[in-house]
């Protein structure tokens, strides 16, 4: 995927602002996640190309492309606790809750993977707490982890 962006900027980070529903990540970040476990991702390749146009100076090299990044989608799991978890409403045909609340998650007996999404309510990408340390010792920039996300 051809993406652009002002690659100062972008390479300051390993997680650049995108669409939330196919994050943006570095490929650093991700081999982070596949040491700690089994992701069960996709991920697309793509190439940022420095949205830097004018006439530039000796320090500034126009046209610069970037392969370090990869789009990721995350598995979806069907795990939300609905009988203890607090939402608004819950929409039986599509399986999504509106205005979660309090996450209780139903964890399978292997495990959850170090990164994930709720099937029920896909805003947020959960972490394990291996992912989270692993991550936070790497020293990846541009990520936030929160204990109640959905509050």
């Amino acid at each position: 995927m051809q993406l652009t962006g002002f690659l100062p900027t972008v390479l300051e980070t390993d997680a650049p602002v995108s669409e939330s529903s196919l994050p943006l990540y570095s490929k650093r970040f991700l081999n982070i996640l596949e040491a700690v476990g089994d992701v069960a991702y996709r991920s697309f390749s793509t190439q940022i190309e420095d949205d830097v146009t004018g006439a530039g100076d000796d320090d500034y090299l126009l046209g610069r492309i970037n392969e370090d990044f990869v789009l990721i989608q995350f598995p979806h799991l069907d795990i939300l606790d609905l009988e203890k978890s607090t939402y608004s409403s819950y929409d039986e045909e599509l399986g999504t809750v509106t205005a979660l609340n309090e996450v209780v998650l139903k964890v399978p007996e292997i495990g959850l993977p170090p990164a994930f999404r709720l099937k029920a309510y896909s805003p947020y990408i959960l972490v394990s707490a291996a992912a989270k340390t692993a991550l936070e010792q790497a020293g990846i920039r541009g990520v936030r982890f929160a204990l109640t996300p959905y509050s």
